[in-house]
């Protein structure tokens, strides 16, 4: 009886993750990006936002005057340049 019951519970557990793999829209692709408009919405606001936390240097910090620097931070403002 205990080997029936683990059997079970083995199978529910199985069935529950294999059903958090499905997809909620009946779309099979994974990586759909036809949509996508996220690219359009940076050109029109005219201004790329970036998140950070100042305080991994050398990748973010604050200089002597209090100026964001920084391997992100340069990062950052290649990628807007490359924009326009």
């Amino acid at each position: 009886m205990k080997k029936k019951s683990a059997v079970l519970i083995i199978i529910a557990v199985l069935v529950s993750l294999l059903a958090g793999c499905g997809s909620s829209n009946g779309s099979t692709k994974s990586n759909d990006t036809s949509k996508d408009n996220s690219f359009q919405k940076i050109k029109d606001a005219g201004t790329l936002k970036v998140g950070l936390d100042d305080s991994y240097p050398p990748m973010e910090f604050r200089d002597e005057k209090n100026n964001l620097v920084g391997f992100d931070i340069d990062l950052g403002n290649e990628i807007g340049k490359n924009l326009g």
